[in-house]
C-alpha cells in the first residue's frame, strides 16, 4: 500500500510539474503575442499618421497656390498617398521664375513636365506634377 501511494505521489508530482511548464509556456507565448500586437498597432497608427501628414501637406500646398491665385487642374488621386495634378497659368517672367523657385522648394513634389510658352507680354506655364 505504501508503494502505491508513493507511485501516485510521483505521478501526481510529474503531472503538476508538466502543468507548471505548460502554464509558463502559455504565459511566455501570450506575452510575445501581446508584444506583437502592440508593434502591429504602432505600425498601423504610424501609417495612418503618415497618410494624414501627406494629405495635410497637399492641402497646405493647394492653399498656398490659391493664395497666389494659382488653381490646380485635373486633380487625380492615383492611390491612397499619390496625387497627380496640372497647373496652367499665365504669368510675367519674374512671377514665373519666382513660382518655379517656389515649386522647387517643396519636398514631396515631383514635376513630370513643364511647358513654357511665350505670349506677347507674358508666359503661359503648363506644369504636370505628382505629390
Amino acid at each position: 500500500m505504501n508503494k502505491v501511494i508513493r507511485r501516485y505521489k510521483f505521478v501526481l508530482g510529474i503531472l503538476i510539474f508538466f502543468l507548471f511548464i505548460m502554464i509558463c509556456i502559455n504565459m511566455v507565448t501570450k506575452i510575445k503575442v501581446d508584444k506583437f500586437r502592440l508593434i502591429q498597432d504602432n505600425i498601423v497608427s504610424s501609417e495612418i499618421e503618415f497618410k494624414q501628414a501627406k494629405e495635410n501637406e497637399f492641402l497646405k500646398f493647394k492653399n498656398d497656390l490659391l493664395n497666389n491665385n494659382v488653381i490646380l487642374d485635373n486633380i487625380e488621386y492615383l492611390d491612397s498617398d499619390m496625387v497627380r495634378f496640372d497647373i496652367n497659368q499665365n504669368m510675367y517672367i519674374n512671377d514665373a521664375y519666382n513660382f518655379l523657385e517656389f515649386l522647387s522648394n517643396i519636398p514631396h513634389l515631383r514635376i513630370n513636365r513643364i511647358n513654357i510658352i511665350k505670349n506677347k507680354l507674358d508666359y503661359n506655364l503648363n506644369i504636370s506634377a505628382e505629390m
